[in-house]
């Protein structure tokens, strides 16, 4: 039961901050993120990295996004959730901490 309180506020909590958003802003990003293109810069990480996504995300599609940023990363450790969809770092919290720890751990 917490678990689905805790989902549902972090919906409310998304609501609320879409719609104190200005149209203009708004569309401003969504332009900004249609024509950006950072394979590139992608390519020349030099750090160990950690890509984390959910395969469920509507918003930022696994094959187009996670997948591929993984791929252009050198040694990028990858890390899917097969039901995390935008806001897994609130429904797959525990799974996402213990990942991150791991992946602290092991640089």
């Amino acid at each position: 039961m917490a678990a689905l309180i805790e989902h549902l506020g972090l919906r409310r909590w998304t609501l609320a901050q879409c719609l104190s958003t200005s149209p203009w802003a708004t569309s401003q990003v969504f332009e900004a993120l249609y024509h950006a293109d950072h394979r590139d810069g992608l390519r020349e990480i030099t750090v160990p990295a950690l890509v984390v996504h959910g395969a469920a995300d509507m918003s930022a599609r696994v094959e187009l996004t996670g997948r591929r940023t993984a791929a252009l990363v050198p040694g990028a450790v990858y890390k899917e959730y097969p039901t995390g969809a935008h806001g897994l770092f609130v429904t797959h919290k525990d799974a996402l901490n213990d990942d991150l720890l791991d992946f602290l751990k092991s640089g």
